[in-house]
């Protein structure tokens, strides 16, 4: 892009966004710091993560304490979490979306909230570069594998980001699927607060103590070192797991902890990773990741809409599926 042609969608941008936030929205459900700060004293995180993570991790919890709700306006989080891409993927990820997808689905999919104050990049929708990114990878996947997702009934989520991809699959599959999200614990906190608020909150089930349980139909957020609940998750017989770049920016440790749980026998295993021709220091582990011997590889390769070939997908399913 110019200089001119970035000048001129920054300014589209923030028109688009001023105008989609006019009405302020009321926060109904307070963060919860005191479930954080119970959370993390129990929690034995510090394994899962890496150096970057640590550093987003503790400008999130200084957010969080600050009773921050604009996250998705701070620079390092919106890096952390909502892609920028300056408008480019989006060129090529609608038409792709509109080709699979009638116009009123889209736009009940597509519409952003107001919540953390999303940048919107897209007037026809209302829409941002991040929700029209994870649409596309859900689109992919079904286009790829021949599923519907509105039929999954159980869906584990690894690194759920602020909310935004589990706030998506609700609104493909409804109230009836179970989500279960893994994550470290300030993030725990911050899906709760933006998930709370959108779908109310007898929809989030928060698992912090060893009495909490999975519900069914709920989107339930359990803290990565929790391996008592983590190793019954495959009891679910989930549908799908889904790490969107998150697994890949994690520590060796974690993704061997991951794999030890046999990606928690789900019939179907989405990733997002970075492909490095050498290795990235900030990103030791992107290409480390082990798929279980039961798992076939369905599809594996780079974007379509992205420039650099570094962004892959990783699609698989258990042999007897394919």
């Amino acid at each position: 892009m110019s200089e001119t042609e970035k000048a001129e969608w920054i300014e589209t941008v923030e028109k688009l966004t001023s105008a989609f936030h006019e009405k302020e929205i009321p926060i109904k459900c307070p963060m919860e710091i005191k479930k954080y700060q119970i959370m993390k004293k129990k929690s034995n995180y510090k394994k899962f993560i890496t150096e970057m993570w640590q550093g987003h991790y503790d400008h999130a919890e200084k957010m969080c304490l600050e009773n921050r709700n604009d996250f998705l306006k701070d620079d390092l989080l919106r890096y952390a979490f909502f892609l920028s891409a300056g408008g480019l993927w989006q060129k090529i990820q609608l038409p792709y979306l509109e080709s699979k997808w009638d116009t009123q689905k889209l736009e009940c999919l597509l519409k952003e909230d107001h919540f953390f104050h999303p940048y919107i990049t897209d007037a026809k929708y209302f829409s941002s570069e991040t929700m029209i990114n994870h649409l596309t990878h859900l689109t992919l996947f079904q286009d790829k594998l021949k599923v519907d997702i509105n039929k999954f009934k159980t869906i584990i989520e690894f690194g759920g980001g602020y909310g935004g991809m589990a706030r998506l699959f609700r609104r493909i599959c409804g109230n009836f699927c179970t989500h279960i999200i893994i994550d470290l614990p300030i993030f725990i906190i911050i899906q709760a607060y933006y998930l709370k608020n959108i779908f109310g909150d007898d929809q989030i089930n928060l698992i912090i103590n060893g009495s909490d349980n999975i519900k069914t139909g709920k989107i339930n957020l359990i803290e990565i070192s929790k391996y008592d609940k983590l190793r019954i998750v495959s009891n679910w017989m989930p549908d799908l797991f889904v790490a969107t770049w998150s697994l890949s920016e994690a520590n060796n440790y974690t993704q061997e902890y991951i794999s030890s749980m046999g990606y928690f026998d789900s019939k179907y295993i989405l990733n997002g990773y970075r492909h490095y021709e050498e290795q990235n220091i900030r990103i030791p582990c992107s290409d480390s990741m082990k798929i279980p011997s039961k798992y076939k590889i369905v599809h594996q390769g780079s974007a379509f809409y992205a420039f650099a070939q570094e962004q892959y997908y990783l699609f698989a399913c258990k042999s007897e599926l394919y």
